[in-house]
């Protein structure tokens, strides 16, 4: 028997009024409270993995095969993996030489990561993108992370993570995407990071990622790359318009 989330998927109506009562649910609760519970619901739920179809086999086989390019061509020695999910997709990355960080918002799947595939130069830690320090690497990877966040957690992870030490940020954008919406944070929408109120400048590396998911209809799902320094003068112009 269909569920109510794949019939509303074919009725619009149903589907916007359904996001707006999640929407008033997930107001209430604070960041961990909100992924957790998601988690523990398998509301993102794949094939294969609880966070998201966008970790499942054939979404990341593409990324799985053009991401280790992008580390030896800029010589990137450590990733910090932040939120690294199950570690689903990346146990198949070639990750030769690469001391490997991952990093969750939620407990379980810390404890969970760090009893199956914890081992010298691969570590599991709890860190909230948005607040918490954050340990240095030459690659932070933030994939489908920002596109669950509002626009003001989008820039509470983008502050925190300049404050930290990496060379490079790598995150989810839609590039051929005009205008982006607020959400709730713990919902979802396409985010190109080029556009407002986000306004990066241009990659200076991008990955398509080959999505296939909705019958093609974010075909445009992309990984991209920017210099930490980048995000930071953005950031900068944001706080002080017309410098």
């Amino acid at each position: 028997m269909p569920t109510l989330k794949a019939i509303a998927k074919k009725i619009p109506v149903l589907s916007a009024a359904l996001s707006t009562l999640r929407g008033y649910q997930l107001m209430s609760k604070d960041i961990d409270q909100v992924i957790t519970q998601i988690y523990e619901t398998k509301a993102w739920g794949g094939a294969f993995s609880a966070s998201g179809t966008g970790s499942d086999v054939a979404q990341t086989r593409t990324l799985v095969q053009q991401l280790p390019l992008f580390l030896r061509g800029f010589a990137i020695s450590s990733i910090l993996d932040i939120p690294c999910g199950e570690f689903s997709w990346m146990k198949e990355l070639d990750r030769s030489n690469i001391d490997y960080t991952g990093a969750d918002i939620v407990e379980a799947i810390v404890a969970a990561n760090t009893r199956s595939y914890g081992s010298a130069g691969r570590r599991f830690v709890r860190l909230d993108l948005t607040k918490d320090p954050l340990p240095q690497a030459d690659l932070l990877l933030c994939r489908d992370c920002l596109v669950h966040f509002s626009f003001a957690d989008v820039f509470r992870a983008l502050e925190n993570l300049c404050a930290g030490e990496f060379q490079y940020v790598a995150a989810t954008t839609f590039t051929d995407r005009t205008r982006n919406r607020d959400i709730v944070t713990g919902q979802w929408r396409a985010l190109n990071l080029e556009r407002p109120p986000i306004a990066l400048p241009k990659p200076i590396y991008l990955i398509n990622e080959g999505c296939t998911e909705d019958n093609g209809a974010y075909a445009d799902k992309a990984l991209g790359f920017w210099k930490t320094a980048d995000i930071r003068v953005t950031l900068m112009n944001r706080r002080q318009p017309g410098r």
